[in-house]
């Protein structure tokens, strides 16, 4: 039962109102991204690839948060392609095969740039940037941390 002017999210099935509603995405990229967190659906509906090509209409939130996703699975793949994983023979203890990574020589570009990427992705929370919320809106940081600070308010 949703009001009048609303719409559920096909992510979150949270309702909001039409005007929120302003992205689009696959329905295919909506199952993954639940797959991923655990939710499986075994309805038949989802098993037919006309329906996973269909129009998933998303609040900003969900967008934001899918786009954000879609995109850290974009770098890992590259991140992925850029390493060379091989097997190595059994030792003589017989021991059993494991993987070894070697990474494209140090000299190389790539190579420089994929060393940043890794350091970068230690900064991250989770696995996604994170900001201070009043850096981001183009406030002063030091408001974050002042509870009666206002932007209304004379300095």
């Amino acid at each position: 039962n949703i009001e009048e002017g609303t719409v559920r999210c096909d992510l979150c099935t949270k309702a909001f109102p039409k005007v929120s509603m302003r992205k689009c995405a696959s329905m295919r990229n909506v199952v993954d991204l639940r797959k991923k967190w655990g939710i499986v659906q075994t309805s038949r509906r989802f098993q037919v690839a006309s329906y996973l090509y269909s129009k998933a209409h998303l609040c900003v939130f969900c967008s934001q948060m899918l786009l954000r996703r879609m995109a850290y699975d974009e770098k890992q793949k590259k991140k992925k392609s850029q390493c060379e994983i091989a097997d190595t023979p059994e030792e003589e203890d017989g021991g059993g095969g494991s993987l070894s990574i070697s990474l494209l020589p140090e000299d190389n570009p790539v190579t420089k740039k994929a060393q940043l990427d890794i350091t970068r992705d230690s900064n991250l929370a989770l696995h996604r940037p994170s900001f201070m919320s009043s850096v981001v809106d183009g406030r002063l940081p030091s408001w974050a941390v002042d509870g009666n600070a206002s932007p209304h308010r004379e300095h």
